[in-house]
């Protein structure tokens, strides 16, 4: 049978230094709850003021509100396709087609449209979107059109002179499709 060992100078045995040793540990087990629960109430203040301030922020009044565009009941041709850097303007074939590239919105925010044989739709509000539900059978430059509505990313309305602009990036150059009011 083995006996405790006995600390030298102490007289106490071994388990009541391991006794001592987990009395400490729990001690600084709870100092340590107390840190974490600390340090958890501070994180969770911090964020809530984040929050707040992101949310004062939001609530700013806007200096220049953005207009209201009235484009329902309104008809729309498409000029061309402008390289932002040169101003070079590309017009799609086919263009003796009178009912090729056109929009015509039935609200202030969407339109359908039709590239040389299928049609297409638009939303602003999706800045913007443009979908179309097919290629099948595009004539002259059909196909470039359709594949250039999956690259829109904004758009710009020029009142004074009745026209959108769609702009796209491609192979790191600026472009925009151009329509004129008819």
């Amino acid at each position: 049978m083995k006996q405790p060992i006995a600390q030298s100078g102490s007289g106490s045995s071994i388990f009541a230094a391991m006794h001592k040793s987990l009395t400490l540990n729990r001690k600084g087990g709870r100092i340590m709850k107390k840190l974490i629960v600390r340090s958890s109430s501070l994180l969770l203040l911090l964020t809530l003021l984040v929050v707040t301030f992101m949310a004062a922020e939001c609530k700013k009044p806007v200096d220049n509100p953005p207009q209201s565009i009235q484009l329902q009941g309104t008809q729309w041709k498409l000029e061309g396709i402008v390289n932002v850097q040169t101003g070079e303007m590309q017009v799609l074939e086919p263009v003796d087609c009178e009912q090729c590239y056109t929009l015509e919105f039935d609200t202030d925010t969407t339109a359908s449209g039709k590239s040389t044989t299928n049609i297409f739709l638009l939303n602003l509000n999706m800045p913007p979107y443009l979908g179309i539900g097919t290629e099948v059978c595009e004539m002259g430059d059909g196909y470039l059109f359709t594949n250039i509505l999956c690259f829109i990313t904004s758009y710009e309305h020029d009142s004074e002179n009745a026209k959108l602009k769609f702009f796209y990036q491609r192979e790191e150059k600026n472009y925009y499709l151009i329509f004129k009011m008819l």
